[in-house]
């Protein structure tokens, strides 16, 4: 996961990338966007994505703010974190060569 990358949350459904590089673009230079789409099949925007910067500063700047809009909609602006992994069993040891006598 990238260090200057933010989740962006509650992002209304025409939002499209060119939008949310314009409205973040104002805190710093802007080098993707990920906006994923529904697994519905039916090409909506799910609501959420992620935007990387060029460097932490202007991911700071973006996380300072105490309130963004896109239009009339207010969105959420958090740091980024990785998926935490499930569990894993632990390996299984092998067992001793001995047997019963």
């Amino acid at each position: 996961m990238s260090k200057s990358r933010v989740f962006v949350g509650r992002l209304p459904p025409a939002a499209t990338e060119d939008d949310i590089k314009n409205y973040f673009s104002r805190f710093g230079e802007v080098i993707d966007i990920y906006l994923p789409k529904r697994k519905d099949g039916s090409g909506v925007s799910a609501g959420y994505g992620f935007v990387s910067f060029t460097d932490k500063a202007a991911m700071y700047k973006a996380l300072s703010t105490p309130q963004h809009f896109m239009g009339q909609d207010e969105i959420k602006v958090n740091e980024a974190t990785a998926k935490s992994q499930p569990a894993q069993p632990a390996p299984m040891q092998p067992m001793g060569s001995g047997g019963v006598r």
